[in-house]
């Protein structure tokens, strides 16, 4: 076999440890999925506005694990270029293979960075974003993480500080006056490394964190992942 074919064998394996998503509880929020590789060679367009201070707003994960984007994966997520798209429902899950295995404190450290950050958009709105770790899983032979992120603006002043916030996905809910309030956009991620085996998923709703890590644990393990 080739390693082409090998690869491909490997990857669709990895593919099968995700939850088919018509079995799926946040299924309906899955409209696109991809090789870890095809998605790093071909990017969906980074929203030219944003910028996160400190970088590891953005970038924890790539920071704690560099070689991220050569290694084995899917990931399936909600697509952002959708004109209906918004951070309240905004779901990814991945899983990766990982030689030698990881220790999720890599990430949890590379998180930290993170404590206390802030998200600007188009230079002209900033809001604040906030890392708090959680109560994870615990899993037998697995290193576990749980994480709340929280992305918060103040009330838009205006309707173009309201456009430029609902443009980049936060969409600030109207009162019953009409008037825009505050966005208090808050997303959970857990992670979950068993053997070699690397998973991830990000979602709006708790009770999908609550039970995704296991689920998808326990599928790593009857099928025999390391």
């Amino acid at each position: 076999m080739s390693d082409n074919a090998g690869n491909e064998v490997r990857l669709q394996r990895l593919r099968s440890l995700l939850v088919p998503i018509d079995e799926h509880p946040a299924g309906r929020l899955i409209d696109l999925e991809s090789s870890v590789a095809a998605m790093a060679a071909d990017p969906l367009p980074a929203p030219w506005g944003m910028v996160w201070a400190p970088p590891a707003c953005q970038n924890y994960l790539e920071e704690a694990v560099p070689h991220l984007p050569r290694l084995n994966g899917w990931v399936r997520l909600s697509d952002r270029r959708s004109k209906s798209f918004s951070h309240d429902n905004f779901y990814i899950d991945m899983v990766i293979e990982t030689p030698g295995g990881i220790d999720v404190g890599r990430i949890a450290e590379a998180a930290r960075r993170c404590s206390s950050g802030t998200l600007t958009l188009e230079s002209k709105v900033v809001g604040t974003v906030t890392y708090t770790e959680l109560a994870a899983p615990t899993l037998a032979e697995a290193t576990t993480l749980t994480m709340q992120i929280q992305v918060r603006f103040d009330a838009p002043a205006d309707d173009a500080t309201a456009a430029i916030m609902a443009r980049y996905g936060y969409v600030a809910p109207r009162g019953a006056d009409g008037r825009p309030s505050a966005v208090n956009n808050i997303k959970q991620v857990s992670y979950v490394a068993t053997g070699e085996t690397l998973f991830m998923v990000l979602s709006p709703d708790p009770a999908v964190i609550e039970s995704m890590p296991t689920m998808l644990y326990r599928r790593a393990r009857d099928a025999g992942g390391n």
